[in-house]
């Protein structure tokens, strides 16, 4: 099973930062590292650690308690992504909101607002 990754434009994309961004975060150990030779190949982890980032950011929080929340433990969205795994045959959005009654849109906010990333990689079932 291959693992959900983003490249850098798309992290940054769905984190609402720049690339340049993003990437001196992973830098100066505010998220954590991105894997790959380039830097540019995204866990979903590391890609919603990031959300939570700059969502904290946004919200007046230097990016030293930032990183000293993260080392504490207590940025859990961070690590959430690993807890949701890509599954094989797993439902796809569309299966989800026609499921449900749900419009796709409000599913993908609800997943994002827990942290999540939303993989849109077609897994075979």
């Amino acid at each position: 099973m291959s693992e959900c990754t983003l490249s850098t434009k798309e992290a940054a994309d769905r984190t609402g930062v720049s690339s340049a961004t993003l990437r001196r975060w992973a830098a100066t150990g505010v998220i954590p590292e991105v894997s790959g030779k380039r830097r540019e190949a995204w866990s979903a982890a590391a890609a919603a650690h990031a959300r939570v980032v700059a969502r904290l950011g946004r919200r007046g929080h230097t990016l030293e308690q930032i990183r000293r929340a993260a080392a504490d433990g207590r940025l859990a969205y961070g690590l959430a992504e690993e807890t949701f795994p890509p599954v094989r045959g797993a439902v796809s959005l569309d299966e989800a909101a026609e499921a449900t009654g749900l419009e796709p849109a409000l599913i993908e906010r609800f997943w994002g607002s827990i942290g999540l990333l939303l993989c849109r990689a077609t897994t075979p079932r």
